[in-house]
Parts: structure tokens; sequence; C-alpha cells
């Protein structure tokens, strides 16, 4: 297994074709007279991951019921924890249908935000 988000896992057929990870900081911006601003660091951005996966389409049912429950899910890839995240975006594009319409295989495009989540132990 590549990895997992929640109860879907990444398979050799459903793992990524690519990975974007994105990290940034905050900082305030203090105006100065005559001088350069100064920045004070204010703390980290949450991460953003985008994933090109291709899948079949029953897999693709699973990851829609994630989106629809709004709620942070774990995510590892291999056997390292990344964070709690939820899927902010799905971006879909059909490659195989059946002659009535019936899509049998899609790539998409997935967008992962992280979330903090309470510790209530």
């Amino acid at each position: 297994m590549w990895g997992s988000l929640g109860e879907f896992e990444f398979k050799i057929l459903r793992s990524p074709k690519s990975l974007t990870r994105r990290i940034s900081k905050r900082y305030a911006r203090h105006e100065k007279l005559i001088q350069k601003n100064s920045l004070q660091y204010t703390g980290e951005n949450e991460q953003e991951i985008t994933l090109e996966i291709k899948l079949l389409y029953p897999d693709m049912q699973i990851l829609e019921s994630l989106y629809r429950t709004k709620e942070p899910q774990p995510l590892f890839i291999g056997n390292k924890f990344i964070g709690y995240f939820v899927i902010e975006q799905i971006e879909e594009r059909y490659k195989l249908t059946t002659p009535n319409g019936k899509v049998v295989s899609l790539e998409l495009s997935l967008t992962l935000r992280e979330s903090h989540v309470e510790d209530n132990t």
C-alpha cells in the first residue's frame, strides 16, 4: 500500500502519479517610516497537498464520501503519519466511459488541506 487517507487506501492502480506539497509561514508586516518594513513571524500555515490519481469509478465513491463528511482524516504515506487533512477540492477527468455514458475510469486531482485536530485524551 502506497498510503491512505482515512478509509481510502492508495494501492498500485490508485497510487498517485504525482504529489505536490506546499508549506508556508505567516508573517505580520510592521510599517516603518523611511526604512524597509519589518516582518514578525506569527506561525505556520496549514500544509496543502495535491495528488494526481487514476482510478476506477467505484473507488471514486469512497473519496466522495470522505469529501462529504467534512471531517479531517489521517493521511499516511507508507507508514509515515503526515497529519489530519480534509478534502478541499476534487477535479475529475473522465478517461473511459461505456457507450451509454457510464464512467469506468477517471483521473482526478485531489487537493487536501491540513486541519488541526484537538486531542481529547
